[in-house]
């Protein structure tokens, strides 16, 4: 009987160390889970940033395309309708 007791003391003592370690490790898990969700948002974030700050350089380089060309009404034309473009997608970017 004695060393049925030990058997089962020492198993008890593994079972706490491995819950303990389980605990541990599920805690720990939430914890970067948590940091990877916060990194996703700040790269979405980034990137829109990013797309945020393309769009206004090609509208600043279509200005001043428009500012710098001659009185050449079709080019003037193509060119506003890329502004255009450009103005509807940034509108499209803050919808979602």
């Amino acid at each position: 009987m004695d060393i049925f007791h030990q058997h089962l003391d020492k198993i008890r003592t593994q079972l706490h160390k491995a819950v303990v370690n389980y605990l541990h490790i599920k805690s720990e898990n939430k914890k970067l889970m948590e940091m990877l969700d916060n990194a996703n948002r700040t790269i979405e974030s980034q990137k829109n940033t990013i797309d945020h700050l393309k769009s206004n350089d090609n509208l600043t380089k279509l200005a001043d395309n428009l500012v710098n060309q001659s009185d050449d009404n079709k080019e003037v034309k193509k060119n506003l309708d890329v502004l255009i473009r450009e103005v509807d997608k940034c509108i499209n970017r803050l919808k979602e």
